[in-house]
């Protein structure tokens, strides 16, 4: 935890050296500050992924920073390594990767000075998937493979001192001076290893919700109460400019951006199961498919929802299973396409549907089809039913308002 609050304080700025002089000045900037969006780190990642390769954002002559994208493809590492004067730092933008961390660098061979190759006894091996944070400290052996994947990550080197100019070779032109990190820059970096650091605490979110579900009250009689468990599209309903989440109803809105259905399962006794609903509504699966949370398959989803319907179905509650939503390719951001089916394929999305559909009609649950109803001639998400192509807009969710309302009814009238 001391490197990890030493590359985290790192991040926040660059300390200056304590000065002697009485009549001390801010120091100035040493490089030009650079702002990238995260549009255009998605463009660099996927820049790379055609082969090996890293591009570097931040670092340079001067600096004790270096922060760097970088694509590994199929790799098997022949040796291990040893950084004598750096910590690094690993978050996982796509892909797994194994590694093996601590143990003993047998044979070790200094390459050139403070890095060192040989062979690892005695380490560990440890799977990192997409969202995984790695904090490697200096003088810790350590080797990466990434067989059959294509691995994404940003790599931050905390140096020990500033970087040395680089040497030119004969008749090389002058290097370009690599830009310095800007303060938002450095601000979304951090909120990125925060962002992690938290999920690496509390994987399913289990805190989101609970204040709200110790100030829940047992249903009155004839409550026709009902939890909605999801995603970011369950989270955004009750948006203003959304239109709100059904007015008037006892509805409970228990939906989380970015979730998966292995998150949800871990928290559905907390936010479903104990705030004693009448119907759940179901909308999960399409960032399972996504690969939120790591690789996955579509027959662990449907173990996932399974689990949840019989735990529900176990404590007297009626079962809705939603659709997943069409996606589209058809919307543009700061000019470029955004392609929503690269990471959820629409013949995945159409058979977990299926499956919901058959394995409710199987069960005597309710099957809700938002997917029929906001899907065009090309199988996509309705153009005016999103800003994305993934989530519903507030003409969406008006689509899907009566939907639901008569999915529950229908759950209501169905018995248990």
């Amino acid at each position: 935890m001391k490197r990890f609050s030493l590359a985290l304080a790192i991040l926040l700025g660059l300390v200056s050296a304590a000065s002697s002089q009485t009549d001390r000045k801010p120091v100035k900037p040493i490089r030009p500050y650079v702002v990238m969006t995260g549009q255009s780190v998605a463009d660099l990642q996927q820049k790379l992924q055609p082969s090996n390769k890293a591009e570097d954002l931040i670092g340079g002559e001067g600096m004790e920073l270096r922060v760097a994208i970088q694509h590994e493809k199929d790799t098997v590492a022949a040796n291990g390594e040893i950084h004598d004067a750096s910590d690094d730092v690993y978050y996982v933008l796509d892909g797994s990767a194994t590694l093996t961390l601590g143990g003993t660098l047998e044979a070790a061979k200094e390459v050139e000075p403070g890095e060192w190759r040989g062979q690892i006894a005695g380490g560990q091996k440890i799977v990192v998937n997409k969202g995984d944070l790695v904090v490697v400290p200096r003088g810790t052996p350590h080797q990466r493979s990434t067989p059959g994947q294509n691995f994404t990550m940003i790599l931050i080197k905390v140096f020990e001192d500033p970087r040395p100019a680089p040497k030119p070779s004969p008749g090389s032109a002058a290097p370009v001076a690599t830009p310095s990190p800007t303060p938002n820059e450095l601000t979304d970096l951090k909120t990125r290893l925060d962002r992690a650091e938290t999920r690496l605490r509390d994987w399913p979110a289990l805190a989101r919700y609970r204040d709200e579900n110790m100030k829940v009250t047992a249903p009155s009689k004839n409550e026709q109460r009902v939890v909605f468990m999801g995603d970011s599209i369950t989270d955004g309903w009750d948006a203003p400019n959304n239109g709100g989440f059904f007015p008037g109803k006892p509805y409970i809105n228990r939906g989380i951006s970015g979730q998966t259905t292995p998150q949800m399962l871990i928290r559905f006794r907390r936010d479903v199961i104990e705030l004693k609903p009448k119907v759940v509504v179901i909308l999960a699966g399409t960032n399972d498919i996504a690969g939120n949370t790591g690789p996955t398959t579509l027959e662990a989803i449907e173990d996932n929802l399974t689990t949840m319907a019989e735990l529900a179905r176990a404590n007297d509650i009626r079962v809705v299973f939603a659709s997943l939503l069409p996606i589209s390719d058809y919307e543009v951001r700061n000019g470029q396409p955004i392609v929503q089916s690269q990471r959820r394929p629409p013949e995945k999305i159409k058979a977990l549907n299926e499956w919901m559909k058959n394995y409710a009609a199987a069960h005597h649950l309710t099957y809700l089809d938002y997917y029929s109803a906001m899907m065009d001639e090309k199988g996509f998400l309705k153009n005016e039913l999103s800003d994305d192509g993934l989530h519903p807009n507030v003409s969406g969710y008006a689509v899907m308002n009566p939907l639901a309302e008569a999915a529950i009814t229908s759950s209501l009238k169905r018995g248990k």
